[in-house]
């Protein structure tokens, strides 16, 4: 296997015209489809974890979060085989069915009150999303040639970053919508319409995608499961700075996962803040990251586009260490405060993840994208998953304040390994 095989070459000026403007409607509805299953992701989950802190307590964020990621961690290969095995458009509308299978389920669970169920409608929901990523991630350099992935992941990623906002922004202002309706809480009655309206819109959406032929068709099924992944991980650190570029995705994917679950009780907990309101602390984060995701396009470029890696863990570090000392200033102070730290940490996150998800589709060879994505992918969400006990104990433990600035060493930390690291590319 050579997975690390040279990528075909460039092609011509007049090529790549052509090639640009036949990608237009493909990418337009590949971020449509992807916009709306990220939307629907935040939407549900955020809706639950605000409830759960109001009723079940703040740690039982750790246990949706488990629940949401636990089949990310147990199906990576099989979702990584379906990738490489079938047509990607074929796997990500039949994930988007699955889709409205999952929110079915979540919006009966919304309006019952019912916690089982609402658990097993964001269990089938971190199905969907294990069977969808690594589909629609391979489909990008599909799409276009090397060069312009990174492009299309800072446009894309603008687009998702967007829907992401939504999600959460509509997840916390539903809930601050009071009264009954038809003797179900309105706020609830909005979310389970919502998640199933626009289920129904990414599966039409998804009929436009790109139609490829499958990019490895005899790929035998990974029969050992996870042991699969873990070896394709294994095999990947054969190339050092693919190795280290994963280990860093993790990281991010980690602290991301964790630092919402901690946001969602410093605003309802700390500072007593609303729903809506919690919520836009958690909007400010994703904002700045959509920022430095549009920067990395224009800093992250070169052999030498791994040099943005350490300065922006340092950032990230940075800003979340200074989060201590906000309940020390005064009281009018405080929100904005925290809206300006959580964005600029989210700026220098933006910075730090396009690169290395670009790296990730690019580097490996065509046949073998689909298992490599999925090992990464399958790294990544381990450490979103790791991010549920860790949440559960710090929620438990410390303030919010604190447990962000204690994270925020070990990011400074983690940007000191970096520049070690790659200081010998």
């Amino acid at each position: 296997m050579n997975a690390y095989a040279p990528q075909a070459q460039e092609p011509t000026p007049d090529d790549l015209v052509q090639r640009l403007a036949r990608a237009r409607v493909p990418f337009a509805a590949m971020v449509g489809t992807y916009a709306l299953e990220v939307f629907n992701d935040q939407f549900l989950k955020q809706t639950a974890m605000l409830l759960a802190i109001a009723t079940l307590g703040a740690a039982w964020q750790g246990y949706i979060q488990v629940t949401f990621m636990l089949s990310f961690v147990l199906l990576a290969a099989p979702a990584g085989w379906l990738a490489d095995c079938f047509a990607k458009r074929t796997v990500v509308i039949g994930s988007k069915a699955l889709e409205l299978l999952a929110v079915l389920i979540g919006a009966a669970g919304l309006l019952s009150g019912n916690w089982t169920i609402i658990l097993l409608g964001i269990a089938i929901m971190g199905l969907r999303g294990t069977i969808f990523g690594p589909a629609m991630n391979g489909s990008i350099p599909e799409l276009y040639p090397d060069s312009h992935v990174t492009k299309a992941n800072g446009l894309l990623k603008m687009f998702t970053t967007a829907a992401s906002l939504l999600g959460i922004a509509f997840a916390g202002f539903a809930l601050d919508v009071h009264g009954l309706a038809l003797g179900v809480p309105k706020g609830h009655a909005i979310v389970a319409a919502g998640i199933v309206l626009v289920a129904l819109i990414g599966i039409g959406v998804s009929q436009w995608l790109p139609r490829r032929v499958a990019a490895a068709p005899e790929t035998p099924f990974p029969k050992r499961g996870p042991w699969e992944t873990i070896d394709t991980l294994l095999r990947v650190r054969a190339d050092h700075l693919l190795a280290v570029v994963i280990a860093a995705d993790a990281y991010f994917w980690f602290l991301g996962a964790l630092l919402v679950q901690l946001i969602n009780k410093l605003g309802l907990a700390q500072f007593g803040y609303s729903t809506s309101l919690t919520s836009c602390l958690v909007i400010a984060e994703v904002v700045g990251v959509a920022i430095g995701g549009i920067l990395s396009a224009k800093l992250a470029t070169g052999p030498r586009w791994h040099r943005v890696l350490a300065p922006a863990a340092w950032g990230i570090g940075g800003f979340l260490l200074l989060l201590i000392g906000v309940p020390s200033l005064p009281t009018s102070l405080h929100l904005d405060a925290l809206l300006l730290s959580l964005a600029l940490a989210g700026i220098a996150g933006g910075l730090f993840l396009i690169p290395l998800e670009s790296f990730i589709q690019v580097r490996p060879a065509p046949a073998e994208k689909g298992s490599i994505i999925s090992a990464a992918n399958f790294a990544a969400f381990t450490g979103m998953l790791l991010a549920g006990p860790a949440s559960i104990f710090l929620n438990r433990t410390l303030l919010p304040t604190v447990s962000m600035a204690l994270i925020g060493g070990v990011t400074l930390l983690v940007g000191v390994w970096l520049h070690v690291q790659l200081s010998k590319q």
